[in-house]
């Protein structure tokens, strides 16, 4: 019961520390993400600590999207991506790709890299062109 009063806590706090266009940004994002999920087959899990995440992401409360096992934990090499729930100046609001959906011949000059995955430099780019960065994006007719 204590973990999920602080999950609850943790979400409402970084709802709380968006300004109305990262707020607005959130929300865009989110919506890739649970779509891109839905298409993958993964679910969405609050996690209290990631690692391997691009400078200055590790170790905050993320939502992660990977297959999971019925406890609960994500399966090997099934996470799509993490949204931190964690939003700075100099560590702005985005989300970390894991690796295996980079695309080929995407320029270093786009992407910040971290030991597991990697994050788009400029989110409104990433928001408008998900594809560029992110190799499994599934064409929804829109």
């Amino acid at each position: 019961m204590y973990d999920k009063i602080m999950q609850i806590d943790s979400v409402v706090e970084f709802f709380r520390s968006l300004d109305n266009q990262d707020f607005h940004r959130f929300t865009r994002l989110l919506d890739f993400a649970v779509s891109t999920a839905e298409a993958h087959r993964v679910e969405s899990k609050w996690v209290k600590k990631y690692s391997g995440l691009p400078l200055g992401y590790c170790c905050q409360p993320t939502i992660i999207f990977a297959r999971l096992h019925p406890f609960g934990t994500a399966i090997a090499n099934t996470r799509l991506f993490v949204i931190p729930l964690f939003a700075t100046n100099t560590y702005p609001l985005t989300i970390a790709i894991s690796y295996a959906y980079l695309p080929a011949g995407l320029s270093e000059e786009w992407i910040v890299e971290g030991r597991r995955a990697f994050r788009p430099l400029d989110l409104d780019h990433f928001l408008e062109q998900p594809g560029f960065y992110f190799s499994g994006v599934i064409d929804h007719g829109r």
